[in-house]
């Protein structure tokens, strides 16, 4: 695998030898969008690729035309990540104008990603790499970025995503029959998919066959691994394989040299719920229960608003970490956030249910959170 590792962005086809051979000026734009990439300069390469883009529209809407789509959409993905990395430490109004340009770039890349598979498919060019990859990306921006405005349109997103990567993963299988650096790289990301998401059942087999791979292509001790082992690690913690993870972590420190430790990781497992129930105390909700909850956040608040005389209501969020039995019932509550509704928090969470974890056969305990919010007005 190439020394920059898969973790980095792969634009397609920047700076190739067919742009030079069919455009020379826009091949001398490619080379100074790939310098700018490789210092991390993004903002900066975006309207060069807008030049490349509208250059080949104006030539001949080919195969050219819709790289180019390809390789702006990635840059405008780019963007947002590193602002979205940015975010730390900013004050409110900082983040919001942030948020409001990474919204506004994530939007960019997603219309980008769409139209350059849309130009593939009109040149029957579908069953293809570069297409394979596209989708795979625009899934990533997806997932990581669009965010319905309500549940139902939520779940749609993540299903248009989980669509797109599995499409993108049968393309690249059928192309190839040793997977390429693009399809790891997209097996690695449909695997956080669902890492993110809590489906650890979708997520573990990805891992394992991005391991599985990286290992026969560079060994076992090749760098691309970490993300991987890491995630691996997350997931044997949750699902109460102890022993796995600490195993996890010595390899990682073998790796990067440096001591790895488990790092305790509590997911909220709303995603997976069969049932969340709230205390008895007026004020308390849960988010995200399915999608057709009334009482979602947005809507709660708002009737609070309402209701509250003086129209302002302080929303608190408070934590139960929780232990999932082998049958998906709650067998340990420990309310994390100090409050006086602790025990009320508690006994909810215990009368909770969730989608029991099993994989290969084998039930297993599941560690996670609950987490309520309460409209104190």
């Amino acid at each position: 695998m190439k020394k920059t590792g898969l973790v980095g962005i792969i634009i397609f086809a920047l700076a190739a030898t067919s742009f030079a051979q069919d455009n020379p000026d826009t091949a001398a734009l490619n080379q100074r969008i790939a310098a700018l990439y490789q210092q991390g300069k993004f903002k900066e390469a975006i309207p060069i690729a807008e030049k490349v883009v509208g250059a080949e529209k104006r030539r001949e809407k080919g195969e050219i035309y819709a790289m180019a789509l390809s390789n702006l959409a990635q840059l405008q993905k780019k963007y947002a990540e590193q602002l979205a990395g940015s975010l730390a430490g900013k004050d409110i109004r900082q983040r919001v104008l942030y948020v409001d340009e990474i919204s506004e770039s994530a939007g960019k890349a997603k219309k980008l990603f769409g139209e350059a598979v849309d130009q593939f498919r009109t040149l029957n060019l579908e069953e293809s790499m570069p297409v394979a990859s596209a989708k795979a990306e625009l899934a990533s921006v997806v997932y990581h970025f669009i965010v319905g405005k309500t549940a139902v349109e939520a779940r749609g997103e993540i299903d248009n995503a989980e669509k797109l990567y599995l499409e993108s993963i049968d393309t690249f299988d059928r192309l190839t029959p040793t997977p390429s650096d693009l399809e790891l790289k997209a097996i690695l990301s449909f695997g956080d998919f669902y890492r993110h998401y809590v489906n650890f059942e979708k997520a573990i087999p990805l891992f394992e066959r991005y391991i599985a791979a990286v290992e026969h292509k560079d060994g076992p001790k090749s760098k691309d691994l970490i993300p991987a082992l890491r995630a691996m690690m997350e997931i044997y913690f949750i699902t109460d394989r102890d022993d796995d993870a600490k195993m996890t972590a010595d390899r990682l420190s073998s790796i990067t040299g440096k001591e790895e430790v488990v790092v305790p990781v509590w997911p909220t497992l709303t995603m997976r719920s069969r049932g969340i129930i709230s205390p008895k105390e007026s004020g308390f909700f849960h988010v995200g229960v399915s999608d057709n909850d009334s009482n979602d956040i947005h809507s709660m608040i708002a009737l609070a608003a309402e209701m509250s005389s003086t129209g302002r209501v302080a929303t608190k969020k408070l934590t139960v970490h929780v232990v999932v039995g082998e049958n998906g019932e709650v067998v340990e509550a420990k309310a994390t956030t100090v409050s006086k509704y602790d025990k009320q928090l508690e006994e909810a969470a215990l009368a909770s249910k969730f989608r029991a974890f099993s994989y290969n056969g084998v039930a297993r305990k599941m560690r996670g959170s609950i987490v309520y919010s309460y409209l104190d007005r």
